[in-house]
């Protein structure tokens, strides 16, 4: 809080855009992670979940990462080139896919990690075409920046990052599960529609674990079998143990990861992703009105700008909490 009186002493002292100059983007990140860390503190980055698995989980954070768009409410005078593109008079502003709640869609996009109780941790600007899945990556290598004590375990992320590079990279850059809400998905033979193991006789296999340290999972057969009275051929295996079966990451991340959608964790985690959407709505349009009152030219600028937003963001979340309890403004726990 400290740091919050140093600031409000320093907007007395000086012209905004004087303080605006001096911080730039690294020093109005300095001051929201002192706010995080304040949400840290006081236990709202990773509250109990009742409805989460408790065992064979990992132990960490559980983000979600998503874009929104930020429209342009500056100069957006453009002047259409014989290619089809446009110039703008601010260059970082682009055009981006049309929306049916944006039908001017000129702007820039700002792309967030946000954790599960709706806090923003990390994020940054990007022009408005930019795709979403190209900023995955620099947003974590933001976030073990910022706060190099922290732990990501899960991070949720939607169909438009469903792809094998994201999976992968993911996992085995960041030592993070991915739960990703998963396109079509189609097995070869051996396997249900779920990706599970079937045995010689059709009958899927039951998983009993993750295997981490080895990026596979286990499956075992519960000999369903011996209760299937139109079984022809016994099973040379009922008298025994039963048959072990794996899948292994390496064959394919997107398929037979760490958090496939027969995964409890998956299941558990998927319905939490329209958490995004009203935090995101919190910050555009019910409480700080991040974008209507977005005058800013210049990616810089507009980066500086969201932070601005996340930092009033967390610290109403902060005051909620201290004065109600309330943990989180779009979750309850």
């Amino acid at each position: 809080m400290q740091l919050f009186y140093f600031l409000s002493s320093y907007l007395l002292s000086f012209p905004y855009n004087t303080l605006r100059n001096h911080l730039g983007i690294d020093g109005y990140a300095k001051i929201h992670v002192n706010f995080v860390n304040e949400a840290k503190e006081i236990k709202l980055l990773n509250p109990d979940i009742k409805v989460l698995p408790k065992k064979r989980r990992k132990k960490g954070l559980i983000l979600i990462g998503d874009s929104t768009p930020i429209r342009a409410y500056c100069c957006t005078k453009g002047i259409k080139q014989e290619d089809g593109s446009w110039i703008f008079t601010d260059p970082s502003v682009t055009f981006g896919r049309p929306h049916h709640r944006d039908k001017y869609p000129v702007g820039h996009k700002a792309h967030s990690l946000i954790t599960i109780t709706g806090i923003p941790m990390v994020s940054i600007v990007s022009t408005r075409r930019d795709s979403d899945e190209i900023h995955i990556f620099p947003l974590l290598d933001e976030f073990k920046k910022r706060f190099p004590s922290l732990n990501i375990a899960y991070i949720v992320l939607d169909a438009g990052y469903d792809s094998e590079e994201i999976h992968k990279g993911i996992y085995e850059g960041y030592n993070i599960v991915p739960v990703i809400i998963r396109g079509k998905l189609v097995y070869p033979k051996g396997f249900n529609s779920e990706g599970i193991p079937l045995c010689d006789f059709g009958y899927p296999f039951i998983k009993t674990g993750i295997d981490y340290k080895r990026n596979r999972t286990r499956y075992h057969c519960k000999k369903i079998c011996k209760k299937d009275t139109q079984i022809i051929f016994p099973c040379p295996h009922s008298d025994s143990g039963g048959l072990v079966s794996y899948t292994y990451f390496r064959d394919s991340y997107r398929k037979y990861g760490p958090a496939t959608p027969d995964t409890i964790i998956y299941k558990k985690l998927k319905p939490f992703r329209t958490a995004i959407e009203r935090g995101f709505g919190l910050l555009k349009e019910n409480r700080c009105r991040a974008e209507y009152t977005n005058t800013y030219m210049g990616i810089d600028n507009v980066a500086m700008h969201v932070i601005e937003h996340d930092i009033v963001l967390t610290q109403d979340i902060i005051f909620g909490y201290r004065t109600t309890g309330k943990v989180s403004p779009v979750i309850k726990v």
